[in-house]
């Protein structure tokens, strides 16, 4: 509010003055392309699991739990997926 007194309701104030009063009554537009963290349609945590760690490490650490050598909760820990997303990062790296 204050930057709007400062620049005024004319000229290159006009355009923060009334973006200002959108963000009040919360009708803000939109920008055209922008997205947001929670929006949906990013990669899976699969894919991103597997593009950061690697296919051959995913797939040591699925041996190693299929060995009984690690336990669940520590392969997801190792790989920082979710369990939702296991069978998913499993198929992704040729465990099947």
């Amino acid at each position: 509010m204050r930057a709007a007194e400062v620049l005024g309701v004319d000229g290159a104030g006009a355009g923060y003055a009334r973006c200002h009063a959108q963000m009040r009554r919360g009708t803000a537009p939109v920008e055209g392309g922008a997205r947001g963290r929670n929006t949906p349609g990013g990669p899976s945590q699969a894919t991103l699991c597997l593009a950061r760690k690697g296919r051959k490490y995913a797939r040591l650490v699925f041996d190693a739990m299929e060995a009984d050598a690690i336990t669940t909760s520590t392969a997801l820990g190792y790989l920082g997926i979710k369990m939702e997303h296991m069978d998913e990062a499993m198929a992704k790296c040729g465990k099947d």
